[in-house]
């Protein structure tokens, strides 16, 4: 039995040339096999690879720069459409902070610019 063979390399099946697939099998192993000639590798164990514990979360569904804009008391008064460019939605974000300068009932205005997508870390449990 191999230990810590790479499964993740693309092979050519010995018997067909046809790309081979990865597969677990009975105790936690894998097994690489062929889809079309049904030839199957000796069973192996896994590689061991790092546990990633961050990744990139979309903020909205639509993965863009977002901004709200607020009145004076907190309140909502704006949603901003979706920009593709933190530069673009602060430019339209500034335009609005301007406007709500003039606004005697509801100025001074307040935004917040949502970022795209952001990075967090999980916990790890064990």
């Amino acid at each position: 039995m191999k230990e810590g063979k790479i499964m993740n390399k693309e092979i050519e099946c010995p018997e067909c040339g046809c790309k081979t697939r990865n597969k677990w099998v009975r105790h936690r192993m894998l097994q690489r096999y062929c889809n079309y000639c049904g030839w199957k590798d000796k069973l192996c164990i896994p590689e061991k690879i790092e546990i990633k514990t961050g990744r990139w979360v979309f903020v909205d569904k639509f993965g863009q720069y977002n901004y709200r804009v607020y009145d004076k008391y907190g309140h909502i008064l704006l949603f901003s459409r979706s920009y593709p460019t933190e530069e673009e939605a602060i430019q339209e974000l500034m335009k609005e902070i301007n406007r709500g300068k003039k606004d005697a009932d509801a100025g001074p205005y307040t935004g917040v610019l949502w970022p795209d997508r952001v990075f967090v870390e999980g916990k790890v449990f064990q």
